[in-house]
């Protein structure tokens, strides 16, 4: 993760806006509350862990089937309703209450529905707290056989979420002269239909639709409260799908799948003074914008994809896609992907994969302005190889090494050093948008080692360290280091279930301290704002990130009821961890603001 207050992911050096996430064959934008326009990720999820049956994570390789993404696909399948009695769960945390109820459809089906609603705002005065986060969320799922050799299923989550941040000049611990109110929405509903072949294989027609929504307001202290930002896009896609996945045999498997992506993009965003400099050591502002416009894109896409077995312990994967992104230029692109399986042994197995990947920048950076809609899609060329051991049936253990190529990636015209190579994690698009052209390269390296014990009497946990570089040149020509670059990742998790009612779990996380660009301290305290040090752009490293965090669960068990309640400590050691270095407007100094510090959080579940 590339901080505490954030769920967003950075796989092998890449952005978290290069991650891809698929719910029961839907693609999701984005899975959380508080997500700005083009990110994948923000603080806190909207998916419901209780619907999970299963989740596949691909951090590179992938196949031919997955379009758009550049780094890692994350694909949750979720698990069926309860087709007998009615059934629910509620629970009430440290932040919020939900409720999950589930049934049957005659003998046929199932439905299950989940609520969730914060619920610090109504706290807050009690404890003076300020800028509390709002949000509420809803999740369904329907599953209906049609007949033996025909499945329907439906899915549906969404939520709304809001935070204000009022100014308050004797407020000095929040350093910015802003008032800013943000909030937005999003829902995503698909409904998929699978026709069994018998033995021959099965296809998988679906229909999906995501719209997200983005009401954002920040006003200036020092321009007499003016409104200086304001974003109430809209953005819609809605795509229908066909997958076929074809057994012949000794020939192998074929899998194929056409699709089109129908793209509405509703962009009104102002930024009527512009936005201060932070890379120009000079008192002015930049990227004046009033867009209020909407934008269509269709993307039609297609994939072939074969396996198959030559001998009984080789397995290939061999693929190709071809995309239309939409956008002006030469948007059209062809993507060739293999990879190979060998078992050495009942107990030891080889694998490579490599291909060709494209994405899209976020489609906010490339509509707003004019000159951008001519980007390139990004290209990123994969190459990775590893061997897994299974010394026993509860052991894995394995060595995974890999290199990432990347080239067309959309970097600054106005500030040479800065590439969107290193965005993916912001809260705003505010101060993104400016000019942009396809002139960024990059490379990420590195090797991963895990250790995994599954849980088959009491232990369980897992042991992985990773050691990965990420390097990125912007229009300057000058190579550094990206901000996700983290060269030593060590991170143990595990668990021990003394009995049916108690079990204990633990966290540790051990990281190098990210990148970043310090500020210059004359030209921020001349101009009383941020301004980097444009000399020294990411040449400077945070201290060391460490954290560990201990639980417990306790269930009881009574008739026709359980009871679950926990308890956790995050941060058991109050380690402070730096989160950034900002210029503090109010006291005119340079601030240190800190990631999550001790925080017990714990719970009650009630299911029924």
């Amino acid at each position: 993760p590339t901080s505490d207050q954030r769920n967003d992911l950075v796989v092998r050096g890449g952005s978290p806006a290069e991650n891809l996430t698929i719910v029961d064959n839907v693609e999701i934008p984005n899975l959380s509350h508080f997500g700005a326009q083009g990110a994948t990720g923000g603080p806190i999820s909207m998916l419901n862990t209780e619907f999970v049956r299963e989740a596949s994570f691909l951090a590179g390789g992938f196949p031919a089937m997955y379009a758009n993404r550049l780094s890692s696909v994350l694909n949750v399948g979720l698990r069926e309703g309860n087709r007998g009695n009615l059934s629910g769960m509620f629970d009430l945390g440290f932040s919020g209450a939900g409720l999950i109820m589930e049934g049957g459809i005659g003998t046929h089906g199932s439905w299950m529905i989940a609520a969730r609603r914060s619920y610090l705002d109504l706290l807050a005065g009690n404890y003076g707290l300020t800028a509390i986060p709002k949000y509420s969320n809803y999740q369904a799922k329907a599953t209906y056989d049609i007949a033996v050799a025909h499945k329907l299923w439906f899915i549906s989550l969404g939520g709304i979420d809001q935070i204000d941040f009022k100014y308050d000049p004797a407020e000095t611990k929040e350093p910015s002269s802003l008032e800013v109110n943000s909030g937005g929405w999003r829902t995503i509903s698909g409904i998929n239909w699978q026709w069994l072949w018998g033995n021959a294989g099965y296809g998988t027609l679906g229909i999906s639709d995501a719209l997200e929504g983005y009401d954002q307001d920040a006003y200036d202290h020092d321009l007499n409260m003016a409104e200086v930002f304001a974003n109430r896009s809209r953005d819609r896609q809605t795509t229908v799908k066909y997958d076929a996945v074809l057994n012949t045999g000794k020939f192998g498997q074929l899998t194929a799948g056409v699709a089109g992506k129908f793209v509405e993009s509703k962009l009104f965003v102002s930024q009527p003074f512009g936005m201060p400099n932070a890379w120009d050591p000079a008192d002015r502002r930049v990227d004046t914008l009033n867009i209020n416009e909407t934008h269509h894109l269709t993307q039609p896409s297609a994939y072939l994809q074969w396996t198959v077995t030559p001998v009984e312990a080789l397995s290939i994967t061999a693929g190709m896609r071809y995309d239309d992104f939409g956008t002006e230029g030469d948007a059209q692109r062809w993507s060739p992907r293999l990879g190979l399986k060998y078992d050495v042994s009942s107990t030891v197995e080889i694998h490579a994969a490599g291909g060709v990947y494209y994405q899209t920048a976020p489609l906010v950076f490339v509509l707003s302005i004019p000159s951008n809609r001519s980007l390139a899609p990004i290209r990123a060329d994969h190459y990775m190889a590893g061997i897994a051991l299974y010394p026993a049936e509860d052991l894995k253990f394995s060595v995974e090494a890999y290199v990432k190529k990347y080239k067309d990636y959309p970097v600054s015209v106005e500030h040479p050093a800065i590439t969107l190579a290193n965005a993916g994690d912001q809260y705003t698009i505010a101060g993104f948008l400016f000019p942009l052209t396809s002139q960024g390269t990059g490379e990420t390296r590195g090797i991963e080692l895990y250790l995994q014990k599954k849980l088959t009497e009491q232990f369980y946990g897992q042991i992985s360290y990773s050691y990965s570089r990420a390097k990125y040149t912007a229009l300057d020509g000058v190579s550094r280091v990206g901000v996700f670059d983290v060269p030593h990742l060590v991170s143990v998790t595990g668990g021990y279930r003394l009995n049916s009612a108690w079990e204990f779990s633990t966290r540790f996380t051990y990281a190098t301290g990210r990148p970043y660009t310090p500020l210059n301290e004359a030209a921020s305290q001349r101009y009383n704002r941020s301004v980097y040090d444009f000399t020294r752009a990411n040449t400077v490293r945070r201290p060391d990130y460490h954290r560990l965090d201990i639980r417990m669960d306790y269930r009881a068990h009574f008739e026709g009821w359980n009871l679950v309640t926990y308890f956790e400590i995050q941060n058991v050691y109050a380690r402070e961890n730096l989160f950034m270095t900002v210029w503090n407007e109010k006291t005119h100094e340079l601030m240190n603001v800190n990631q999550i510090g001790f925080f017990p959080v714990g719970g009650v579940k009630i299911e029924f």
